[in-house]
């Protein structure tokens, strides 16, 4: 996670997309970073994402939100959630998203190919905007 690529900040309203691409390693993990910026008040923003490969291919997406401590050093992360489909699309819609200026300013999405058809390798459209 420590070399999430950054997209954007969320909310974004309109859906936005992007290209990646399996290879051929279990340990093949794309990770995109967000910046959460709800308006003011907000406790928390919703998030909505679907990742769509080749049917015969199953990808997992995970949520992970980093921890700080109180004085703003990172300690780890924490899983918001996993999801993942056998049929080669993901759809997750309306995913809470924790949010504190402080504490819980970021979201980091993982995406991994659980499991792939041959050739070990493939591309996925990731689609997501939020509320």
């Amino acid at each position: 996670m420590e070399t999430a690529q950054f997209l954007t900040v969320l909310p974004v309203s309109n859906t936005e997309n992007l290209l990646g691409d399996f290879f051929s390693s279990a340990e093949d993990k794309d990770c995109y970073a967000f910046f959460l910026n709800p308006a003011t008040g907000a406790e928390s923003t919703l998030f909505n994402f679907t990742v769509e490969t080749d049917a015969s291919n199953t990808p997992r997406v995970k949520l992970w939100q980093t921890v700080v401590d109180d004085t703003g050093i990172i300690t780890g992360h924490q899983l918001l959630g996993v999801w993942a489909s056998s049929n080669g699309t993901v759809v997750a819609l309306d995913v809470e998203i924790p949010y504190d200026a402080f504490y819980n300013n970021d979201l980091i999405m993982e995406i991994d190919p659980l499991s792939w058809s041959s050739p070990l390798s493939g591309t996925y459209i990731l689609n997501f905007w939020s509320n």
